[in-house]
């Protein structure tokens, strides 16, 4: 988001959906006087981010680049295998019979 947190609209909003800003620096310096918090990270699940920065990267003049991690825990799935041909012991003969069984495999095969 692209406004102040003492934004009343913003702390309403926080405080209806129970959200919570994750960068807490100022992140622009326009006015180099008075640096603001424009560059907002709003979430319901703060304790699923990590780490929550604004760094000076030098493509801006005067803003800052947010970051924040987020933690994400998944289940692993099987890989997937995949069959190939040995071609060291290749029979042309045996792939011609392979393919022409397929074929009419799929010639038999009913479509709803």
């Amino acid at each position: 988001m692209n406004a102040e947190p003492v934004n009343q609209a913003i702390i309403d909003f926080c405080q209806v959906y129970d959200y919570k800003n994750l960068i807490r620096e100022k992140t622009c310096f326009k006015n180099p006087l008075k640096p603001s918090c424009i560059d907002l990270m709003i979430t319901n699940m703060p304790k699923s981010f990590q780490g929550s920065v604004a760094i000076e990267t030098g493509l801006s003049d005067f803003h800052k680049l947010t970051l924040s991690i987020m933690k994400v825990f998944y289940k692993k799935q099987k890989p997937n295998i995949t069959k190939y041909r040995d071609y060291r012991n290749f029979d042309n003969i045996t792939f011609m019979n392979d393919v022409k069984d397929k074929i009419s495999h799929f010639k038999n095969m009913k479509i709803n």
